[in-house]
C-alpha cells in the first residue's frame, strides 16, 4: 500500500505498476472529522504525527488539518511527531497537555501513538474529557473504543487491499489491463456504533 516512485521505476526500465491501497489523507480526515463532531465544532485540538519524512505520515497530517480547518472555531494548538511510537506519544502529549490544558481533541496518525496519548490523558486526570481518534484499528484500539476511552479508530481495510491487489495482478498476468493505475480501497471509521464483532 505504498506507491512506487514512478521516476525510479522508469529509470529501472520497469513497466508501470498500479497502486492498490487506501488514501491516508482520507483516513485521517475521517478520524479528525469524528473528533470535530464530538467536540461540537469548537475547541482546541492537537495532531500527533508519524515520522515526518514518511509519505503516509504527511498525508495523514494533511487529512487531519483538512478536517479541522473546516471548523472556524477549532484551533490546532500543537502538531508534533511521536514517530509512530507509544512511549514517544506519552512524552509528547504530556508536554503538549501541560502547555495547553484546555485541549478537547487529539488526532493520532496511528494507534500505537494513541496508546501513549491515552496514558498521558489518564495521568492528567482527564479521562473522558479529551476525544482521541487514530488509524489502524488494532485490537487494543478497538477495545479502547468499546470501553469509551477512545472515540474512533480507522480500519484501513487490509483484507480488501490484499484481495484487490491479487485480483489486479492476476488480471494483468492474463493480459487484462487495470481500470486505473491508482486503485483506492475505502477505509472504515470504527466508533462505538459499528465495532466489528
Amino acid at each position: 500500500d505504498n506507491r512506487l516512485n514512478a521516476d525510479t521505476a522508469e529509470e529501472l526500465g520497469m513497466d508501470p505498476i498500479p497502486f492498490v491501497g487506501v488514501s491516508d489523507e482520507d483516513s485521517a480526515y475521517l478520524a479528525a472529522k469524528a473528533i470535530c463532531e464530538a467536540m461540537g465544532g469548537a475547541g482546541d485540538v492537537a495532531i500527533i504525527e508519524g515520522i515526518q519524512s514518511a509519505d503516509n505520515a504527511q498525508q495523514r497530517k494533511a487529512g487531519a488539518e483538512r478536517a479541522f480547518d473546516e471548523y472556524p472555531d477549532i484551533t490546532i494548538v500543537a502538531s508534533q511527531t511521536a514517530n509512530w511510537n507509544a512511549e514517544e506519544g506519552l512524552t509528547v502529549f504530556t508536554n503538549i497537555l501541560q502547555a495547553n490544558p484546555d485541549i478537547k481533541g487529539v488526532f493520532c496518525a496511528n494507534d500505537a501513538m494513541s496508546f501513549g496519548v491515552i496514558q498521558a490523558i489518564e495521568a492528567a486526570g482527564k479521562t473522558g474529557q479529551i476525544y482521541v481518534a487514530s488509524i489502524d484499528a488494532e485490537d487494543a484500539a478497538i477495545e479502547n473504543v468499546k470501553n469509551g476511552i477512545e472515540l474512533a479508530t480507522v480500519y484501513n481495510n487490509q483484507d480488501a487491499q490484499a484481495a484487490k491487489a491479487i485480483e489486479v495482478a492476476v488480471d494483468m498476468v492474463n493480459g487484462i489491463e487495470p481500470s486505473s493505475m491508482d486503485i483506492v480501497v475505502e477505509t472504515i471509521l470504527y466508533t462505538i456504533d459499528n465495532l466489528p464483532q
